[in-house]
């Protein structure tokens, strides 16, 4: 598996990775970056559980994804053998995956991973110990617990862009 984190992967002027679409700083300023700011304030255990008034325990050991340039490749191909209008059917089980589909005019990948970050502020993980934080079918949060999930380690997204404004946006990690 081929991964990249930064500028680190391609030769290429506007792809990041080698054959991909999503362009260094877009991977970096609207999904890495805000990514890993809210794994870092979940890691130090400053994260608040929706409106508990009680932070998430600090992670034992949770560090800052990278971007997967396979996981690109994968998501571009699914998209490709997708449309805008109807979710994919060929996801895959073995990843977690955010897939958001709307009319939208040149939004950015931060389009798709804000709001979902966002949603602990408002929603609870309700699984909680002193050791561990279980996800337990919060539909709200399903995003974001694949996100700040320790054991998740890369990252990689696609766009894809329909003539009626519509757009496609798929991102996959590396754990189910």
């Amino acid at each position: 598996m081929f991964w990249c984190k930064y500028a680190f992967c391609s030769t290429l002027d506007a792809a990041y990775c080698a054959h991909g679409r999503a362009g260094e700083d877009e991977i970096r300023d609207e999904v890495l970056a805000p990514v890993n700011a809210e794994r870092q304030l979940v890691s130090s255990g400053g994260r608040q559980n929706g409106r508990t008034g009680t932070n998430l325990p600090a992670a034992r050991s949770m560090l800052d994804l990278v971007w997967s340039c396979s996981l690109e490749m994968e998501a571009i191909s699914i998209l490709n053998n997708a449309s805008c209008e109807f979710h994919p059917s060929s996801l895959p089980a073995d990843k977690a995956y955010i897939y958001v589909s709307d009319y939208t005019y040149e939004e950015g990948f931060d389009f798709v991973i804000k709001p979902h970050i966002s949603r602990i502020v408002e929603d609870e993980l309700t699984v909680i110990t002193a050791d561990e934080v279980k996800y337990n079918d919060e539909s709200m949060l399903k995003s974001y617990a694949s996100l700040i999930r320790e054991t998740t380690t890369v990252i990689a997204c696609a766009k894809l862009e329909c003539p009626t404004l519509l757009h496609a946006f798929l991102c996959l990690t590396d754990e189910p």
